[in-house]
């Protein structure tokens, strides 16, 4: 969660597209040799049209040189499957179907290193790339993977163009035979971006602050399953605008995947959050409260979690040498939908969730 305001730092909100330059998938063919009742047939599958990447953008510039960006970007996976029946002869005919076997969402967070220190500055970022599904209909890609580009940041007043080169590296996805993702990703994306003070102000008292923050679940998201889930970590970022007196407003984009081991649902959760800090002893205090929202993917079939619910914690604010640490404790009471009814194997979602959740700002 974002604590006290960035003072004199600066951050750049923007948009990023682009187009990958490798194929979704690789190319897999298999031949039946037929029998007396069905002719011979060559079914082959193999990418799509390569689709567009698109998305939005927050950096926070932690020096002249330094700073750290974390994106957003939607991208439809093209797969196609050619049929063909009595390949190689006269009486030859195919059919041809195109379609998106997964829509995906991209999340890389990157540390970037600038050089230079005119209007055309080279720079180079690496980082983690998550990534989440919102519909599967081949098997699913890899949620996680290394990222690291190149690019030339060109800026004119407070507008910045970044034309760069990204390459990812995925691991390893599910496999059926013939739609299997590629684990190299390489794509050339353009991001044009505003540079924005996060001390601007709205009024006498109205700052901006931005944030990331990690943590762990201290409660079951499922019960009743026989093989709950073993990853209770989760991450995201945040954006915190101060109204003053003590009074800020918080919203945060949370990335939690929830469900069974072997099956589980891809979760971004979304509180928006009232806060009230005050001092005592020294020691600076918090205490939260509002509605969150959620949005899920990958159900593979699931029941879909409820999208809302109430949040309400408190917490510690720490500052140290320009960096500040706000750890909290938040629980969080969802509606009770459909996927609290009990009848898929006795196994429902709680919509009871206690978290243990640390935020990070600079």
């Amino acid at each position: 969660m974002a604590g006290s305001p960035l003072a004199g730092q600066e951050f750049r909100i923007g948009f990023l597209g682009g187009t990958p330059i490798t194929s979704n998938f690789a190319p897999s063919t298999s031949f039946d040799s037929g029998d007396a009742v069905n002719p011979p047939s060559l079914f082959t599958a193999e990418s799509g049209p390569r689709s567009v990447l698109a998305g939005l953008s927050l950096e926070a510039l932690i020096s002249s040189r330094f700073s750290i960006e974390g994106d957003v970007l939607h991208r439809n996976l093209w797969a196609k499957d050619i049929y063909t029946l009595n390949p190689g002869s006269t009486a030859a005919s195919t059919t041809t179907n195109r379609f998106v076997a997964s829509t995906t969402w991209e999340f890389p967070l990157l540390l970037k290193y600038t050089m230079g220190g005119n209007r055309w500055r080279p720079f180079v970022e690496g980082g983690v790339s998550f990534r989440s599904l919102e519909r599967t209909g081949a098997p699913g890609p890899s949620r996680h993977g290394l990222t690291g580009g190149a690019g030339v940041a060109m800026e004119f007043g407070r507008i910045q163009l970044t034309p760069q080169l990204r390459y990812t590296r995925w691991a390893q996805g599910e496999s059926n035979g013939f739609y299997d993702v590629k684990r190299d990703q390489l794509e050339f994306v353009t991001g044009i971006s505003y540079r924005m003070p996060t001390s601007m102000r709205v009024g006498d008292h109205h700052q901006m602050a931005v944030g990331v923050l990690g943590g762990a679940r201290l409660t079951e998201t499922l019960a009743g399953a026989p093989n709950r889930l073993d990853r209770r970590a989760f991450g995201g970022v945040s954006l915190e605008a101060n109204v003053g007196a003590g009074v800020s407003i918080e919203a945060d984009g949370i990335y939690e995947p929830i469900g069974t081991a072997g099956n589980s649902v891809l979760t971004w959760e979304f509180p928006v959050l009232l806060k009230y800090r005050w001092a005592v002893r020294g020691v600076r205090l918090f205490g939260e409260a509002g509605p969150s929202f959620r949005a899920s993917g990958n159900l593979q079939s699931s029941i879909p979690p409820s999208s809302y619910g109430f949040t309400a914690g408190a917490g510690i604010e720490k500052r140290a040498k320009g960096i500040g640490i706000a750890p909290a404790l938040r629980y969080t009471r969802w509606s009770e939908g459909q996927g609290y009814s009990g009848f898929r194997r006795g196994a429902v979602y709680n919509p009871n969730s206690v978290e243990l959740i640390v935020g990070a700002f600079f």
